[in-house]
């Protein structure tokens, strides 16, 4: 049965999309209004071009703490959202693994494939004594000394 995205996840990645777009909105509200302050000023005029170029520098130096604040912003919501949306995604992935081991013929060989590897590693110790117990008879038989037999 193949999995299907639900449509809660879908949600939860909207919603980490749309803290980027309103950070994007937010920037472009920043462009419109340097816009209309260039808007207000003769490009030919030398004196109007220095008095804009400060007029931008003193927007920058005021516009700084906010800019920090909104990236700061945007970043850790962006991180919170996408964070809970792969955590929300890998729990109903984990729900879809386990109906699927446990209602499939996927599940049946992987029940039949963990019983071999139990088999195998319980056999283990018998498998030694049996090893242990045919070396002991054999030397036994031919005369051999314990110290002989132990090597």
């Amino acid at each position: 049965m193949p999995y299907k995205e639900a449509p809660s996840q879908r949600l939860a990645f909207e919603r980490v999309r749309r803290a980027s777009v309103q950070y994007a909105s937010n920037l472009r509200k920043v462009a419109l209004h340097i816009g209309h302050l260039i808007q207000g000023f003769n490009p030919l005029d030398e004196v109007e071009m220095a008095n804009l170029q400060m007029l931008l520098y003193r927007y920058a130096q005021t516009l700084a703490p906010w800019a920090k604040a909104q990236a700061a912003r945007m970043l850790t919501e962006v991180g919170r959202r996408d964070t809970r949306a792969w955590e929300q995604y890998s729990r109903q992935m984990g729900m879809a693994m386990r109906e699927e081991l446990v209602s499939s013929s996927t599940g049946v060989v992987l029940r039949a494939a963990l019983a071999r590897q139990v088999d195998l590693i319980t056999s283990l110790p018998t498998v030694a004594a049996q090893r242990v117990h045919d070396l002991t008879v054999e030397n036994l038989a031919h005369s051999k000394r314990p110290a002989q037999i132990a090597e």
